[in-house]
């Protein structure tokens, strides 16, 4: 499960500053297909399946996930750069 939050004005009620968004936890099939869109390129299979296991398929930690080793492999990279073939996980 995950919150989502924001900002309001003083005036508004405590409830109202955060909603509950339940995210369904994605097959192994989904989360090979969603670091294939996020790195442009079709990730290794044991790659795959080490995200999945380790995030259970949660999209958000996914994302998270490959985030964080795309920094650690690249560093800071704008979003035009193609990465395809730079190195391999």
């Amino acid at each position: 499960m995950t919150t989502v939050s924001s900002c309001r004005s003083k005036g508004s009620s405590r409830a109202s500053l955060a909603e509950r968004v339940a995210l369904r936890r994605l097959p192994e099939g989904a989360v090979a297909e969603l670091l294939s869109a996020l790195g442009k390129r079709e990730p290794p299979g044991a790659l795959v399946r080490v995200i999945f296991h380790e995030t259970e398929g949660n999209p958000f930690f996914v994302g998270e996930v490959f985030q964080h080793l795309s920094f650690e492999l690249f560093g800071p990279v704008e979003d035009d750069v193609d990465l395809r073939g730079s190195a391999r996980l």
